[in-house]
């Protein structure tokens, strides 16, 4: 098993702002994303994952209590199945990362501002390499994988 890093383009995105007994508030940015490019990500009898909407969840770490304990890395990918109600539609990928409270800032300000990055750049760890566009996830063995890192690119406006 290896670290591969994608590309995941955004087509939406809200805010969720949520006050509860364990924390004080928690605030997290939910964008509709898909992989950019040709990558796949498949099942080991080489059923697909890796659909066209996933959900890539950034918390402000400052306030998070939902990043998984133990686990390393910035955060997890996970695999979502399909409601019984849905059966007949395939099921989705949760990628749920903690972003420092300065980077949180940062990318709030982008969205509110009503732009979105172009792109996000995420290192997961634990796929394997079929040796074409697929990335094999042995979801019998790792039931969730480890995102090492993520980045965002974002063109900005330049007057001279």
């Amino acid at each position: 098993m290896a670290t591969f890093t994608f590309a995941l383009s955004p087509s939406f995105v809200s805010l969720k702002v949520e006050q509860s007994s364990y924390s004080s508030c928690e605030t997290r940015l939910d964008f509709n994303v898909s992989i950019s490019g040709s990558k796949q990500i498949v099942d080991q009898d080489g059923s697909v994952l890796s659909g066209d909407s996933w959900s890539l969840r950034i918390h402000d770490a400052s306030s998070s209590v939902r990043v998984e304990d133990g686990q390393h890395g910035a955060g997890s990918l996970r695999y979502r199945q399909p409601s019984p109600a849905m059966i007949d539609s395939p099921g989705d990928c949760v990628v749920e990362v903690a972003l420092s409270n300065a980077g949180f800032a940062s990318l709030l300000a982008i969205c509110i501002s009503g732009r979105m990055p172009e792109q996000f750049y995420v290192e997961v760890d634990g796929l394997e390499d079929a040796g074409d566009d697929r990335l094999i996830w042995d979801r019998s063995l790792l039931s969730s994988l480890t995102v090492t890192s993520l980045s965002l690119s974002e063109y900005l406006p330049i007057t001279r």
